[in-house]
């Protein structure tokens, strides 16, 4: 027996007790993992490097580069830091813009 479940950001093909992911909308862009710490944002540089810095609720933080991998950017591609910590990329979509 053989059905699929659709949602706007994964295609699931279910057999028995198999998943077989079909269609994801972002891809892994590095292999390092950033550990996260609660207080701080961790967002992606223009210099290409990982950085973090402090929330408003966290008085004591600094501005710093965590990440020793540096990511060159393609054009056409929003990059994120994904839930498992690594650094991810996902086709923007433009409706016919550039």
């Amino acid at each position: 027996m053989y059905f699929t479940l659709v949602s706007p950001t994964i295609n699931i093909k279910r057999m028995a007790t198999r998943v077989i992911t079909v269609n994801s909308m972002s891809e892994k862009v590095t292999r390092e993992r950033v550990d996260r710490e609660d207080g701080y944002l961790y967002y992606l540089g223009k210099d290409g490097y990982v950085w973090r810095t402090p929330m408003k609720t966290n008085t004591r933080g600094r501005k710093a580069k965590v990440g020793t991998e540096r990511v060159m950017r393609a054009e056409g591609y929003l990059y994120f830091i994904d839930k498992s910590g690594y650094v991810a990329r996902a086709k923007m979509n433009r409706k016919g813009r550039r």
